[in-house]
């Protein structure tokens, strides 16, 4: 989908249902020479877990959570996290059990 800003993407398009943990592994990819808006997230684990969410090589997010712990946030029309032209959505997690993950936002 497009709109003034660029090509949006969905937690449809970034959903990740990981069993194991995570080392640095590429969520999403934003078109060549475009950047990245992160605008909102899912996260859940049914394990104590540290989740970084990385864009390129920066942490733009860390979540700590407990036994069965989640988090998520819609900001709609700000961006939480920005990155640069061709930075991909990365993250790492200890848990190495269930743990889901899904971000939105746009490409610019």
């Amino acid at each position: 989908m497009l709109n003034q800003r660029g090509k949006w993407f969905t937690c449809n398009d970034t959903f990740q249902d990981y069993s194991s943990a995570q080392t640095v592994t590429v969520v999403y990819t934003p078109a060549s020479g475009k950047s990245v808006r992160i605008l909102g997230y899912a996260i859940s684990t049914n394990a104590a877990n540290t989740i970084t969410v990385l864009i390129g090589n920066t942490t733009v997010m860390k979540f700590y959570f407990s036994t069965n712990g989640g988090a998520n946030l819609d900001a709609s029309s700000v961006p939480v996290a920005v990155g640069a032209a061709d930075e991909v959505i990365k993250v790492t997690s200890t848990a190495t059990t269930g743990h889901s993950i899904a971000f939105s936002g746009y490409e610019e």
